[in-house]
């Protein structure tokens, strides 16, 4: 079946939509593969089923699919939307499906909206839009065909929270941990602009927390510096490299091209920025007096499957909830080379989408990264935890150059509790450390740079610490072991065996625990 859409997710995996011919007389399918981030099918649903009749067997009726969307759910799932047109002479009608489904594939919920009135000859399409909520549900924008715009909330399971009439066809973003839906609306029914065009914020029951007047403000080619008031601001910073600031209220900061700065404020309002790109945009957090929101406990979280910022103020521990500031549509990470100079969180938190095997699981695995920002020693520090919040890795990147990472065996599915390997400047492995279960530990060592007899030592250490053993390997490729009796069960103290770069004994040599001779 040849496919007629694909959209990555933002967990990697990959939804396609396919439909075979078209018969004249007779049903055919919507298709959708979920395929993961290797390809590997996950599941191939059957989404819809269309029917044709050309009048032989039954009343002409001609049903068609068109003008899909398909989006990211916060829990790792994905929407489907598109236009399901019946024309059946001398009417039609048109109606809106979605289709929601976990991170599996396995569908949650679904909803029918219709767009038009009925007996229409040519049924217009609703030409869905789909914003994700941050529950599993999904924000539709759907076009009527007396030019009205339908806006619904709908819960994981397809459930209608609430729904809004706009004379016109509005822009939506969902406000992320506020549970707020913001509404632009500047043309009207005809695409005409409107004179007092304007920006509702609703819950999701659509009922208005608030209704602000929008003003738009464009930059120029050059570098600019644009900050928002007290209306709703649409903020374009075209060419240059801008520094876009919202108001008040809940503003829209498009930077243009260039290395874009934007701005947000910690005052409940969530900004949506269209256009961040993380290659080149960079960002900050500040105060009411516009200062840097610099904290020892602040933490700022990314939520990639929808693009949420939030901010902790008083972090983990403290007893504030975390604020959503702004959504950063379309992008899959943050990094401290994101952060603009002086801006320094103490945190930068990153939550991952759920994958397909993880379907139902929430949060998701998550990444709390450090930063040293010139100040100390190093450069940054990550902690990995899995999607039940278990310490997985720990790495460290130092200022001059060399790194270390530790890796945690929580689930004891090794025979290790963790690992230990360092990197030099080259990211040459120079020390790798494997602690067991029953205690015991073993260290290797690299002679990198060459300034020693031998190429790498292996010591081995039991678990009160002591030292059982030791292998080195020289330059020639020949090596010793050395054997040690710490638990005094043996005549001597230790044995020293000798061995070719074949690997061919040459002897072996015992000594008291002086160092001296045995025998």
């Amino acid at each position: 079946m040849p496919t007629i859409s694909t959209t990555t997710l933002a967990n990697g995996s990959r939804v396609e939509l396919s439909i075979p011919s078209v018969p004249t007389n007779g049903a055919y399918t919507l298709v959708a593969q979920l395929l993961d981030p290797k390809g590997a099918v996950v599941r191939t649903i059957t989404v819809d089923t269309a029917t044709n009749s050309d009048g032989s067997t039954a009343p002409p009726r001609a049903e068609s699919f068109a003008n899909f969307s398909v989006v990211s759910l916060s829990g790792g799932g994905f929407a489907i939307a598109y236009d399901d047109t019946v024309v059946n002479p001398p009417g039609g009608s048109n109606a809106v499906e979605v289709h929601l489904y976990d991170a599996a594939g396995v569908e949650t919920g679904s909803q029918r909206i219709g767009t038009t009135t009925g007996g229409e000859p040519y049924p217009t399409g609703g030409v869905p839009q789909l914003a994700a909520t941050l529950d599993d549900g999904v924000v539709v924008v759907s076009r009527l065909s007396d030019g009205r715009s339908s806006v619904a909330v709908l819960g994981s399971d397809g459930t209608v929270e609430g729904s809004r009439f706009y004379d016109g066809r509005p822009q939506v973003y969902h406000a992320g941990f506020s549970d707020q839906v913001v509404v632009t609306l500047t043309t009207g029914r005809t695409g005409e602009p409107l004179a007092n065009p304007v920006r509702e914020v609703l819950t999701h029951s659509m009922t208005v927390v608030s209704s602000t007047p929008v003003t738009e403000t464009r930059g120029s080619e050059s570098g600019d510096l644009l900050t928002g008031g007290a209306n709703a601001d649409l903020l374009f910073g075209q060419g240059g490299n801008d520094t876009l600031q919202g108001g008040a209220s809940f503003d829209s900061l498009t930077g243009g091209a260039g290395r874009d700065k934007f701005v947000f404020a910690v005052d409940g309002s969530v900004d949506q920025v269209t256009d961040f790109n993380a290659a080149e945009d960079t960002l900050a957090l500040v105060d009411a007096s516009g200062a840097p929101l610099n904290s020892a406990t602040g933490v700022l979280t990314f939520w990639r499957s929808t693009g949420v910022l939030t901010y902790d103020a008083d972090g983990d521990l403290g007893p504030g909830a975390a604020q959503t500031v702004a959504v950063l549509p379309g992008v899959t990470t943050l990094t401290q080379a994101n952060f603009a100079p002086g801006y320094e969180p103490a945190l930068l938190r990153i939550y991952n989408p759920i994958a397909p095997a993880q379907a139902g699981l929430e949060p998701g695995s998550r990444s709390d990264m450090t930063f040293g920002f010139g100040k100390q020693g190093y450069v940054s520090a990550s902690a990995d935890y899995s999607v039940t919040g278990t310490l997985l890795t720990y790495g460290v990147s130092f200022a001059d150059g060399r790194s270390s990472m530790q890796w945690f065996d929580t689930l004891n599915a090794q025979p290790w509790k963790n690992l230990v390997a360092s990197y030099d400047a080259q990211a040459r492995l120079t020390v790798y450390a494997t602690y067991d279960d029953d205690g015991s530990h073993i260290l290797w060592n690299y002679d990198v740079n060459s300034t020693q007899t031998w190429q790498r030592t292996i010591d081995h250490y039991d678990a009160q610490g002591r030292y059982t053993a030791r292998d080195v390997v020289n330059d020639d490729g020949s090596r010793f072991e050395a054997i040690y009796d710490v638990a005094g069960t043996q005549p001597w103290g230790y044995s020293v065996e000798h061995f070719t770069a074949a690997g061919a004994s040459v002897g072996r040599s015992f000594f008291n625990d002086d160092g001296t001779p045995y025998g």
